[in-house]
């Protein structure tokens, strides 16, 4: 369970992400990560476990920009990686890139975003998005692995887009946790 909040542009991205991890016979864990557009730094039951200078995100990495960005303009840079392109002339309704490892990842060609990709054999994703306010967002991402079975799924109950965020949310230094209630560091 995750609460994200999230603000960025080009110069500066910041995020915060609460959670609380669920394991089979573990008691759940909450982590708190933040990032304030230099410094990412992560908390475990309201211990800091880590940090890292960076400004790439949590976000980020769902939205896919650049990858759609690049497959639009039909040079994506990721090509080194994959090293095959088909870019959709409207019959197969995706463009896909894939590589000789098995790696493939498929775009709708509508709208250019991520809507399947298989990492490696044995490991995919597929993905499908909601628009708000305009923006395309992650609406669920299942994750299926065909060696042992299992299936984990990401569902975006509630997003909200442009509301006013408190500042304090993102200082890598008090963060201060509305939700679950503890402050400071230990």
């Amino acid at each position: 369970v995750q609460d994200v909040w999230w603000e960025g542009d080009r110069s500066l991205r910041r995020e915060r992400v609460d959670a609380t991890r669920f394991g089979k016979d573990e008691k759940p864990l909450k982590q708190l990560l933040i990032l304030d557009g230099r410094t990412w730094k992560k908390w475990n039951d309201g211990v800091f476990v880590e940090q890292e200078k960076t400004s790439w995100g949590y976000v980020d990495g769902y939205l896919h920009r650049n990858q759609m960005a690049a497959l639009r303009e039909r040079r994506p840079y990721i090509l080194s990686f994959y090293g095959h392109c088909e870019v959709d002339d409207g019959t197969n309704g995706f463009s896909r890139i894939w590589g000789e490892s098995g790696a493939e990842v498929r775009f709708d060609t509508a709208t250019g975003l991520l809507t399947e990709q298989q990492l490696y054999e044995g490991y995919r994703q597929t993905f499908t998005y909601q628009n708000i306010n305009g923006t395309w967002f992650p609406k669920e991402i299942v994750s299926t692995t065909t060696y042992d079975g299992k299936t984990s799924r990401e569902v975006f109950s509630r997003v909200v887009l442009n509301e006013r965020m408190d500042e304090a949310l993102f200082d890598v230094d008090k963060p201060f946790d509305r939700i679950t209630g503890w402050t400071g560091l230990r």
